[in-house]
């Protein structure tokens, strides 16, 4: 009898109510690579899209294996749950204090599966409302200063006017800190530079907690501009979150979480990996694409920050129009 009220107090710390084993050890990253390897090749093919999910793996002590929990839960086949089941436990066979957390994104063109592991940390990402970019006085207001300063130009003389269509659209930088960069090539740069010195900082947005830069994509009226009609009720603008911008040539190169309306290629940047998978063309030519899609595989830049582990990310230059 003592020797039984022994061996209880021996197994009570290790054991939780919920017959979960209470201390975990870490996993070698081989074996979490190998896990990461196994989930993509069960889950790809499914022909679920466009899906984000958490997952679980905990050592259940009555079954004596690892039981997945997905949340919340995905229409997976039995047969696909089977397999994964038993890749899961024969790749951590011998390792029953484990506890493993991860996220699965289903990508919304190839069918494919990327998958991320990691060891069981109570640690919480902080996610927030995202708030949109907001020059100062708002966006039309912002709009309204533009064409102001610019028709002033023109009625000292400046002749760029005349090559200006009336669907013409420039685009513009909101940066983290709520201040403004031109990046439009366009005949009256040194007007929008000019015009870009005399703002004051915005608001700038905010994403899952953190400033995030912003394109501006504005539409000039040119009628407005040469005092042909009033300022329309409906004045056009765009607002788009970017997670980076640098300058090529005469063109700034954008990448983007949002697809813009432009020739365009997208990856699915792997964060675990460090690299971009999966390459799709949107749009444009062939040979724009495929320029384009071999100018960011060999010289990749390494995104600021994700809001989750997996992202496809879209790459585009600014067009004047």
């Amino acid at each position: 009898m003592k020797t039984a009220f022994l061996a209880l107090l021996m197994l009570f710390p290790v054991l939780g109510v919920d017959g979960q084993i209470a201390e975990e050890k870490p996993v070698s990253p081989g074996t979490l690579q190998r896990l990461k390897t196994a989930f993509e090749q069960v889950l790809s093919g499914t022909g679920i899209r466009d899906l984000h999910r958490d997952f679980e793996l905990k050592f259940d002590t009555l079954a004596l294996r690892f039981k997945l929990h997905i949340a919340p839960k995905t229409p997976l086949p039995e047969y696909t749950l089977d397999t994964l089941d038993g890749l899961i436990n024969q790749i951590l066979g011998g390792t029953s204090h484990a506890r493993l957390t991860g996220q699965i994104y289903f990508d919304r063109y190839t069918d494919r599966a990327l998958v991320s592991v990691k060891g069981y940390t109570t640690d919480q990402i902080f996610q927030s409302i995202e708030i949109m970019v907001e020059p100062l006085g708002g966006m039309e207001a912002f709009s309204r200063r533009l064409h102001d300063y610019l028709k002033a130009e023109i009625s000292q003389g400046h002749s760029w006017i005349d090559r200006l269509q009336d669907r013409t659209s420039i685009c513009f930088i909101v940066e983290r800190d709520g201040s403004l960069i031109n990046v439009a090539d366009t005949p009256f740069r040194t007007s929008l530079d000019a015009f870009v010195a005399q703002e004051q900082k915005g608001s700038p947005g905010i994403a899952s907690g953190r400033p995030v830069a912003y394109e501006l994509e504005l539409r000039l009226y040119a009628s407005y501009l040469q005092g042909k009609t009033g300022w329309p009720k409906d004045a056009e603008w765009r607002r788009r979150p970017i997670l980076s911008w640098k300058k090529k040539g005469r063109q700034y190169l954008f990448s983007s979480l949002m697809r813009p309306d432009a020739p365009v290629v997208s990856f699915v940047y792997d964060a675990v990996l460090g690299q971009y998978r999966f390459p799709i063309a949107h749009a444009g030519s062939r040979d724009e694409c495929s320029r384009l899609i071999m100018e960011i595989q060999k010289d990749p830049d390494k995104p600021p920050y994700f809001y989750r582990a997996f992202d496809r990310v879209y790459f585009y230059r600014n067009t004047n129009r």
